[in-house]
């Protein structure tokens, strides 16, 4: 059940940031108007939701793969120490080859 849980819960974490961040996003560009938004405004408010979606993501798929790929890893709380450790913040961002 262990195995199940964790694509679940990245599952629900990107949707729920997405659809929460396309919803502010589109109340913010709408202001104080009950017209519905342009085809451009939904497009740009959909451009932002995938931006915070991506930043929210990578360091979870990171996480993930240093899980796959490494076996001295024991969890992704040790996953993000160690990679916090070698490469600091930036690191949850970029690529790196080891």
């Amino acid at each position: 059940m262990q195995g199940f849980m964790a694509p679940m819960f990245g599952a629900v974490l990107e949707n729920a940031v997405l659809f929460s961040t396309y919803s502010e996003i589109q109340n913010l560009f709408r202001g104080e108007s009950d017209k519905p938004l342009s085809i451009g405004g939904l497009a740009a408010a959909g451009f932002l939701a995938g931006s915070v979606v991506s930043f929210v993501m990578t360091p979870v798929e990171l996480v993930k793969c240093r899980m796959q790929m490494q076996k001295e890893v024991r969890g992704s709380l040790d996953a993000i120490v160690r990679e916090l450790r070698a490469n600091g913040v930036a690191g949850l961002y970029k690529v790196t080859r080891e």
